[in-house]
């Protein structure tokens, strides 16, 4: 929006314990350096795999002050990220010239991709509670499926630590936009959780011409909840529950079949979606982790549009996947797994119906030399209720040059 002036006000509920002591220069140094663990390479680190990753990290998301994921994912290399208009309308991603249906969108190792159309809309994802965003380039099949032909992006919510600390903070700006938000994150004993609830309000603009009469603003609104909870037991045991919460509504135009331009209409659209996913995780060895991850994800659009009609669809998806992840020596690794998936898209209105079960068997071996010669070589196997079977495989190789950070 041009000539944006934005008021922020900010108001900090103070923490109902008293802070812990800043930790040392060794402490902070010892978690700088710490490796991180990727998600969307089932586990490794950054130099686990020979292909482009891209980790934007919270900081720099507050650095920034980005808003919505999409408007991160704009400033990474290979991406394309299209928004069919104002705040609120359909948002999507193409990486590396795939489909937006080639690319399997994650939130905290939920997929997320709708059963319908195969693609995600980022229209209604915003940064809250966000710790990092973990985009994966080029085909990983062999470790996520066939929707990660164009590769994968994983969006990790923040997980609680230090004493119970609380937030509040409401923004207003242009075009009558208006949010606020509230959190609260912490540690108790061996319990942590991390909780974010946000509304945002605008009166929006419209996308048709303002000079041809069309004078009517399309607006938005949207409530967006997260939660991320975790117990630590047995040493390294962890449980944990996560959720995620949207409800949107926004305003649309229309195309004049006369003009073949955008025109005023009173067209909106309803979108209400939530992710579950309840991770366990244990060693079954000091050199062999174990995962268990049952998640439900489900999706409802309304559509409301006096030229075509009104609709609605619903996407539902239930995911059983177990990940083993085995260090056989200093440079050999493996990651096998398997995972069970039931799609199911509903279009009441037509009627139609359909449910779709996959079963996939994958594995990875990973040789990695001091994180500079990385080569990689696995297969996943994928029994399809509505297509043939199929068996992918794929193996790749590079080399790290830690001097200047190139591969």
């Amino acid at each position: 929006m041009r000539n944006k002036f934005t008021i922020v006000l900010s108001l900090m509920i103070a923490s109902v314990f008293a802070s812990q002591p800043p930790a040392s220069g060794d402490e902070k140094k010892a978690e700088e350096l710490a490796p991180l663990k990727v998600q969307a390479t089932r586990g490794g680190g950054e130099d686990s795999i020979p292909a482009s990753i891209t980790v934007f990290s919270r900081e720099e998301i507050r650095k920034k002050q980005y808003q919505r994921v999409e408007d991160i994912l704009r400033e990474g290399l290979g991406l394309d990220v299209v928004r069919t208009g104002p705040v609120g309308s359909n948002g999507t991603v193409f990486m590396r010239g795939a489909g937006s249906s080639s690319t399997l969108v994650m939130i905290d190792g939920i997929q997320a991709n709708l059963n319908s159309t195969g693609a995600f809309n980022f229209a209604n994802l915003t940064t809250d509670n966000i710790e990092r965003i973990e985009v994966l380039r080029g085909p990983q099949s062999t470790l996520w499926g066939a929707d990660a032909v164009g590769g994968v992006i994983n969006i990790v919510t923040r997980k609680g630590k230090g004493d119970p600390a609380h937030g509040f903070a409401v923004e207003g700006g242009s075009y009558g936009t208006f949010k606020e938000t509230a959190t609260s994150s912490g540690e108790i004993k061996a319990f942590d959780y991390s909780l974010s609830a946000s509304r945002t309000d605008t009166d929006g603009f419209s996308s048709a011409n303002v000079n041809g009469g069309n004078t009517e603003r399309d607006g938005y609104e949207s409530t967006s909840v997260s939660a991320r909870t975790g117990v630590n037991f047995l040493e390294d045991g962890r449980a944990e529950f996560i959720g995620h919460f949207i409800k949107s509504r926004n305003e649309f135009d229309t195309f004049s079949f006369t003009t073949g331009l955008p025109a005023d209409g009173l067209n909106f659209s309803r979108n209400e979606s939530f992710y579950i996913a309840l991770p366990l995780r244990k060693s079954a060895a000091r050199w062999w982790d174990v995962k268990f991850t049952p998640s439900v994800s489900y999706d409802q659009l309304r559509s409301d549009d006096p030229s075509f009609g009104n609709s609605v669809i619903f996407n539902r998806a239930y995911t059983m996947d177990l990940q083993n992840n085995v260090e056989l020596n200093k440079f050999l690794s493996v990651i096998f797994g398997a995972e069970y998936q039931k799609l199911n898209a509903d279009l009441p209105d037509q009627p139609l119906s359909k449910d779709i079960e996959t079963q996939g068997y994958f594995l990875q071996n990973v040789f990695n030399y001091e994180d500079r010669l990385v080569v990689t070589g696995g297969f996943r196997h994928d029994v399809n209720s509505a297509f043939e079977d199929k068996t992918t495989y794929k193996v790749e190789a590079g080399y790290r040059f830690k001097e200047t950070g190139t591969r």
